[in-house]
């Protein structure tokens, strides 16, 4: 099988739609780890792209706040939605919310994945935190995203 393709991104910057009529790209300015991956930062830092055919399993996690509303993330392929992939969180107050969510899709060379999304208010979003003290903890992004091949 050999060395199969991995990879995690994240952006430390807070995402929030602009229109609550117009969807939004997720992007990522930090690439954790690239193996067998393709992810640009400067260029589509929205775009994830795999290098081999397979299946992949791709996770996210995202932390949420900003009043009360829904907030959809879905995904999609080569820039078309991936049927049945949409997810919502609601948030009633201005409190935070993590959102996980995994797929399992089949891809192959050059075929990429995005995450979209929406809100019912432009007040609510991906939020990233700054490290904490008393006690010294790590920043939080405001999204994470993993993507693992799990076969071919």
């Amino acid at each position: 099988m050999g060395i199969q393709p991995y990879g995690t991104v994240s952006s430390s910057t807070s995402q929030f739609v602009s229109s609550i009529t117009t969807a939004k790209l997720i992007t990522y300015e930090t690439n954790e780890i690239l193996n067998l991956i393709t992810h640009s930062t400067t260029e589509n830092p929205s775009r994830i792209a795999i290098q081999s055919n397979g299946a992949y399993l791709i996770t996210f996690s995202a932390l949420q706040t900003g009043g009360a509303g829904d907030v959809d993330i879905w995904l999609r392929k080569n820039g078309t939605d991936v049927s049945r992939s949409n997810t919502r969180s609601h948030t009633a107050t201005v409190d935070y919310r993590i959102v996980t969510v995994t797929f399992i899709v089949t891809g192959v060379s050059n075929d990429y994945f995005e995450l979209i999304q929406s809100s019912t208010s432009t007040a609510i979003g991906l939020v990233s935190l700054a490290a904490g003290t008393n006690p010294t903890r790590p920043s939080i992004p405001s999204i994470i995203l993993t993507i693992n091949k799990i076969s071919d």
